[in-house]
């Protein structure tokens, strides 16, 4: 996987939470939510110009705060022309932005900006709640790709031992790539919709 998102090349600060089995790194984080991010976790205000193809679209509070939850540190605002706040993660010297891609070719400044924090962002009760839901799709991917590679590999027939029991590829989500709802493979915020 490529990333692109402001400060990859030295987001290896480690996790100081054991919570979410299998996320080192913020790249390890990064590379998980590009399977769960969608449209129900994007902000409402963006949701209708959020896409596949821009999955980080509306996600930047409920992402850093979620990062702040495994890597600790402090979560930063950019001051944005509508009034809002850009959020990103510094922890210690590292400092990273798991969602600036949205932002696509533009330059945001990362220095002197104000702490965020969650009692305030969290007052917006929708807010919290996609929180919350990114929490559990996130939980639940990772459960998922821990299911499937528990599973025994028999290097000598190349295959599955239980292959036989899988459904067939076109009837269940790989838990390994980014998916969404155009049809093509579902996406974690499309399964077991009566969760929400």
């Amino acid at each position: 996987m490529e990333y692109h998102f402001y400060g990859w090349k030295n987001a290896s600060v480690p996790a100081v939470s054991s919570k979410y089995p299998g996320i080192f790194t913020p790249l390890d984080l990064y590379r998980a939510l590009s399977s769960v991010w969608c449209a129900e976790t994007c902000a409402p205000r963006m949701r209708a110009d959020w896409s596949p193809d821009n999955p980080t679209l509306g996600q930047c509070s409920i992402t850093a705060f979620l990062a702040q939850d495994i890597f600790g540190g402090k979560v930063y605002g950019i001051p944005l022309n509508d009034g809002c706040f850009h959020c990103y993660n510094a922890v210690g010297d590292c400092v990273f932005d798991l969602t600036s891609e949205q932002f696509g070719d533009c330059q945001l400044n990362y220095t002197n900006n104000p702490e965020q924090f969650r009692k305030v962002h969290f007052a917006k009760y929708e807010k919290h709640q996609r929180y919350e839901m990114l929490k559990k799709l996130l939980t639940r991917h990772l459960s998922r790709i821990e299911a499937v590679s528990s599973i025994p590999f028999s290097a000598e027939k190349k295959s599955i031992e239980w292959a036989d029991a899988i459904p067939d590829e076109d009837e269940r989500p790989s838990p390994y790539e980014p998916s969404y709802h155009d049809g093509s493979v579902k996406n974690e915020c499309w399964n077991d919709r009566e969760v929400y």
